[in-house]
C-alpha cells in the first residue's frame, strides 16, 4: 500500500495521543480493561439513576475520557437507563476557579439536550436571567448551546450526535474561558446561584419528561487542573448540584486519588471514588507483564484496523516494547507508536527498525528528564527502590507522569519506565 500524504495522515489521525472517540467509534475502537471502569459506572448509575454520584480518577491520559466516552455510548442504546449529556468543564476554565465558573457551561448543555429531545420550555424560561445575573448574557448563552454540541456531544431521541457547523463558532476554548471568566468574577451571592440551580434543575426535568428517563451529566476535565487542591477549589460549591434531578459522574486527576479528602469520602458533591489505574505492563522489577502488553497490543490492532492502512509499519515486536515503555498509560503508549512509525516515514522506510523506537523513547524521555532537578531524581530514587508514595514532591510529579501508580495485590508505585535507566546508572554511580 502506498505511503503517500492520505495514508500518512490517516496513520497520524489513528494514533493521535489526544483524540476523543465519538461515541460511534467506541464499538469499534473501545477496549475494555479488567475491572473495566465504564462497566461499573453503568452499573451504578442503573442501580442509583438519580441518586449516583461518582468521581472518576486516575493519570493523565490513562483513559478516563475513554471511559466516560464508552459509558455515554453504552447509555445511548435503545431501552438504556438514563440520558447521557458528556461535557468538557476543564476547557478555558481559569485559575483558582469555583465550582460557578464551570456552571455556565453545564446549564447551557442541559438546554441543549433539552431541546434535541424535543422537551418544553420551562414556564417563564429562567434560565437566561439567572446567567445574566453572574455575569454570563444572552449572547455567550447562545454560543454556548452551540458550542457543548462540539466539545460536549450525546446521542439524540434519533440516535444522531447532535453537532453545529464549526464555522459559525468561536473557537471553543475562548468562548467557554470567556463564560466561566465572566461568572467567577461576579462573585455571585447564595441567591443567584440558588437561580441557576433551580433554572438548571428545571432544565433537567423537563428531558427527563420528553426521553422519559432521567439524565447523567458527564462532567470530563478537571484532570487539567495540577494539584489537588485545585480540584477541590473547583468542587467548592458541588454541594449545590445535589438536588439535581440528575445523576453525576466527574473525572479527575490522580493527585485526587492520593489526597486522604477524598478516601474519607470528604470531596464536596458527596462523590464515591473510582480509579482508573495504569494499564499494568510491568512488575515490581520492572519485567514486561504480558496481560497489559497484550491489551495495549489489541488497542493498536483496532486503531490500524479501523484506519484501513493495510501493511504493516511498526513490527508487534516494537508495539509490545513501546507498550511497556509506555507505563501502561495510553497517551503514553499511543504517543510512541505514532512517532516510531513517523520516525521510518521520515527516512523513507516501510517497516520501522529499533533505531525508530529507540528515537521516540529518547525524544519522550528527554521531554520528562528536562523537567526534573537533584531532588526530584532523588525522590524518583527512593520509589524505585522501596515502591511507595514519596512524602514530598508528589503532586507535580504525579500530574506529569513522572511517578505512576499501579494496581495488583496491593497499589504500589514506580517511576515512569522511560526515567528508570537514568536511575539505575545514578545507583550504579553511587548517588
Amino acid at each position: 500500500m502506498s505511503r503517500d500524504l492520505a495514508w500518512r495522515r490517516r496513520f497520524v489521525a489513528a494514533f493521535d495521543p489526544y483524540r476523543e472517540l465519538s461515541p460511534q467509534e467506541c464499538a469499534a475502537l473501545y477496549v475494555r480493561r479488567d475491572g473495566s471502569p465504564a462497566a461499573r459506572i453503568v452499573e451504578a448509575l442503573e442501580e442509583g439513576e438519580s441518586r449516583a454520584r461518582i468521581a472518576l480518577v486516575g493519570a493523565r491520559g490513562s483513559g478516563k475520557s475513554t471511559e466516560l466516552r464508552q459509558v455515554m455510548h453504552r447509555l445511548s442504546a435503545d431501552g438504556a437507563a438514563l440520558v447521557p449529556i458528556l461535557v468538557d468543564i476543564g476547557d478555558g476554565l481559569p485559575e483558582g476557579a469555583t465550582t460557578v465558573a464551570w456552571l455556565p457551561v453545564v446549564a447551557a448543555a442541559a438546554r441543549a439536550a433539552r431541546l434535541d429531545w424535543g422537551g418544553k420550555a420551562p414556564s417563564g424560561d429562567p434560565l437566561p436571567a439567572a446567567l445574566m445575573s453572574i455575569g454570563v448574557g444572552t449572547e455567550l448563552l447562545d454560543g454556548l448551546l452551540d458550542v457543548v454540541r462540539v466539545v460536549g456531544p450525546w446521542l439524540g431521541p434519533q440516535g444522531l450526535v447532535a453537532t453545529a457547523a464549526a464555522t459559525t463558532l468561536k473557537p471553543a476554548t475562548e468562548l467557554l474561558g470567556s463564560a466561566a471568566r465572566a461568572a467567577q468574577a461576579a462573585k455571585p451571592t447564595r441567591t443567584m446561584l440558588d437561580s441557576l440551580i433551580g433554572a438548571l434543575r428545571l432544565e433537567l426535568s423537563s428531558l427527563a419528561q420528553a426521553a422519559g428517563r432521567g439524565a447523567v451529566l458527564l462532567l470530563d476535565g478537571l484532570d487539567k487542573r495540577p494539584t489537588a487542591d485545585a480540584v477541590f477549589a473547583a468542587l467548592d460549591e458541588a454541594d449545590l448540584l445535589t438536588g439535581l434531578p440528575a445523576a453525576l459522574v466527574i473525572s479527575g486527576p490522580m493527585q485526587l486519588q492520593v489526597d486522604g479528602r477524598f478516601a474519607a469520602l470528604l470531596t464536596p458533591g458527596g462523590f464515591d471514588p473510582l480509579t482508573v489505574h495504569n494499564i499494568p505492563v510491568v512488575d515490581r522489577q520492572g519485567a514486561a507483564r504480558p496481560a497489559g502488553v497484550e491489551l495495549l497490543s489489541k488497542l493498536f490492532d483496532c486503531r490500524w484496523k479501523e484506519a484501513g492502512l493495510g501493511d504493516p509499519l511498526v513490527p508487534p515486536k516494537f508495539v509490545n516494547e513501546a507498550a511497556r515503555w509506555s507505563s501502561g498509560i495510553v497517551r503514553e503508549f499511543l504517543t510512541l507508536v505514532r512517532d516510531t512509525g513517523k520516525a521510518a516515514l521520515r527516512d523513507g522506510r516501510a517497516l520501522a527498525i529499533q533505531a525508530d523506537l529507540e528515537l521516540a523513547i529518547r525524544e519522550r524521555r528527554h521531554t520528562m528528564e528536562i523537567t526534573l532537578d537533584a531532588s526530584r531524581w532523588d525522590v524518583l530514587a527512593g520509589v524505585l527502590e522501596d515502591g511507595e508514595r514519596p512524602a514530598r514532591e508528589l503532586d507535580d510529579m504525579v500530574f506529569q507522569n513522572a511517578i505512576v501508580c499501579y494496581q495488583n495485590d496491593s497499589v504500589w508505585y514506580r517511576p515512569n519506565e522511560l526515567l528508570v535507566p537514568y536511575l539505575e546508572h545514578r545507583a550504579k554511580a553511587g548517588r
